[in-house]
């Protein structure tokens, strides 16, 4: 299994506590290769955010998590008042192939422009 983000080259941990706007963990199950990615989208708290990811399949998105992830980042306290709502975008794609960046890219952008 291997791990590809925005920023960081294949490996089985190169995405861990990187920051982009998509992630992809890509394996190899019985002679198939599978892929899952996420995107993360512009208007979500904390963008972009950071990536929980290992080569194992530990596989989510942390927004909120930028100090674990960088010590030199403030704290993220997210807050809202009573009765207010918010709403945090991602999308997941299941593919059959090892997506390219290139790929991941032009699927981010399409998902961009859904949610303006």
């Amino acid at each position: 299994m291997f791990v590809l983000s925005e920023i960081a080259v294949p490996s089985d941990r190169a995405a861990w506590g990187t920051r982009g706007r998509w992630c992809e963990l890509t394996g190899n199950t019985d002679g198939h290769v599978e892929s899952i990615a996420i995107l993360d989208h512009t208007k979500n708290p904390g963008y972009p955010t950071y990536w929980h990811a290992r080569g194992y399949g530990l596989f989510a998105a942390n927004p909120l998590g930028r100090k674990i992830f960088d010590p030199k980042q403030t704290q993220f306290d997210y807050t809202m008042e009573k009765g207010q709502n918010t709403t945090f975008r991602y999308r997941v794609i299941l593919m059959s192939h090892a997506a390219a960046p290139e790929e991941m890219n032009r699927d981010a952008d399409v998902f961009e422009a859904e949610y303006k």
